[in-house]
């Protein structure tokens, strides 16, 4: 088993969001927060790859549901029964997401469709699709399974924290990997900043390279004070710059 330092994971973790919408405390009984992952215009990438995303939604309730934190949403009351993209404010590529809140009556039938697209290749036409995150998914812990090692594979780990935990959340998160027949590998502590809270890991083997004597691990994140969470993985080829997720789904 391998405990890295901190100041080693420092200094290759992406640390901050901002989001002014969800850097406060929100109403539960008003609002439905939603995970908005990744939010990115044209960001330089390995081997060549420009990464770009794409945020649509549909109301499909029967009531006049609002969207705050987006740039440009259809103004109050919102749109029903059109699929209609949202425009998000811009954020540096150093900030991944952020979060919208919606009104809570008739969130339960809106539809999020967050794509990722490589623009640099022109037979990426179809984009990967990125959840969206309703709050209610967060949990105290995380396990992904199956995370690729391989060497031609760039396997990215992003944590993100609820956004009512923030005062709670601490300053880390515990990361565990473990092998297939479950062996305990490795564990680190991942920093935790930003408002609201997110750490993440850009590169695995680079933290763990010795974890690459696995095809597959398991990765299991825990909070602090039974903080709630959220987490993926992303896969993506050296090769063919192609995007695979892992989620806790």
């Amino acid at each position: 088993m391998t405990t890295t330092p901190y100041r080693l994971l420092c200094a290759i973790i992406l640390v901050i969001v901002h989001s002014p919408v969800a850097a406060q405390q929100y109403s539960t009984s008003e609002f439905e927060a939603f995970l908005i992952p990744l939010n990115v215009t044209n960001v330089s990438g390995a081997y060549g790859s420009v990464w770009t995303t794409e945020l649509w939604y549909r109301n499909n309730s029967i009531y006049p549901v609002k969207v705050l934190g987006t740039a440009s949403v259809s103004s109050p009351p919102s749109s029903k029964d059109i699929t209609e993209r949202l425009r998000l404010p811009p954020i540096s590529p150093n900030e991944p997401g952020t979060f919208l809140l919606v009104t809570k009556m008739g969130s339960e039938d809106v539809q999020f469709d967050l794509r990722l697209f490589n623009v640099a290749d022109p037979d990426d036409t179809v984009g990967t699709k990125i959840p969206v995150v309703r709050a209610s998914q967060f949990e105290d812990q995380v396990n992904l399974l199956n995370v690729s090692t391989g060497v031609q594979v760039r396997s990215a780990l992003r944590v993100y924290v609820h956004p009512n935990d923030y005062w709670t959340a601490g300053d880390t998160v515990t990361l565990t990997v473990y092998s297939p027949d479950e062996q305990l590998l490795a564990t680190a502590e991942i920093p935790l900043r930003g408002t609201p809270k997110y750490g993440a890991v850009l590169s695995l083997t680079d933290i763990f390279p010795h974890i690459v004597v696995e095809d597959r691990v398991r990765l299991h994140i825990k909070s602090q004070n039974d903080v709630r969470l959220w987490a993926f993985v992303a896969m993506v080829s050296n090769l063919s710059q192609r995007v695979s997720l892992v989620t806790p789904d």
